[in-house]
């Protein structure tokens, strides 16, 4: 019998060499057509808290809200050689579907910010 997922990876660190395999494994433990990451938000920590009500507040979809700012991120990154050329392409082109969906979503709506540095400090 072959060892998990889990506990292939458990002590290895990934890096551009065995990225593609730990995504091989990754996709065939998945059973449905998406792949779940997940984020924790501790109740506690009003810090926190603020981010997940403001993620709320903006935007429908909090996973449309992760994709969006890992596009963000990554296209102002410098060292982008992790990300391969045919990647980096599709990142793009979802990146502008995401800002016309963002766009579309948030027209007509009042905005509102709220000031986190507060929340971090209490």
């Amino acid at each position: 019998m072959s060892k998990s997922r889990r506990e292939k990876w458990r002590n290895l660190s990934l890096n551009s060499s065995n990225i593609d395999e730990y995504l091989t494994d990754l996709i065939e433990d998945t059973k449905s057509q998406y792949i779940t990451q997940g984020v924790s938000f501790n109740k506690d920590d009003s810090y926190q808290m603020g981010l997940l009500k403001q993620a709320l507040l903006q935007h429908s979809s909090f996973s449309g809200l992760v994709k969006h700012l890992l596009t963000l991120y990554f296209q102002s990154s410098e060292d982008t050689t992790h990300v391969g050329s045919s990647h980096k392409v599709e990142a793009i082109q979802e990146k502008e579907d995401t800002e016309i969906a963002i766009e579309d979503e948030l027209q007509g709506k009042k905005q509102i910010w709220i000031d986190l540095t507060d929340l971090k400090n209490n």
